[in-house]
């Protein structure tokens, strides 16, 4: 079982993040707003979720590793997601 959570406060930093050993992904609350489009959080969670499929890899200092990013580019419209993120990424920091 995993468990999913959103963050307590608005993070801005990381809009999600996954800890492979207890099977928790916790998504930046920057989405839980109306005016977020609902298929960013969809693709953040399949992208913390490629986490879990990695398993548990203790110190392991390329999380984003050549097959990760395999995988992930096989999500629907990744590279449009990917710029759609990068503009909410800084749209939450400003």
């Amino acid at each position: 079982n995993t468990i999913f959570s959103w963050t307590t406060g608005s993070n801005r930093t990381k809009l999600g993040y996954c800890a492979q050993m207890f099977r928790i992904v916790v998504i930046s609350s920057v989405f839980d707003d109306p005016n977020v489009p609902e298929e960013l959080l969809d693709y953040v969670v399949f992208h913390e979720c490629l986490h879990l499929r990695q398993g548990y890899r203790p110190f392991n200092r390329r999380p984003h590793d050549a097959e990760f990013q395999r995988q992930e580019r096989l999500y629907p419209e990744h590279e449009e997601m990917e710029r759609k993120l990068k503009t909410l990424h800084r749209m939450a920091k400003s």
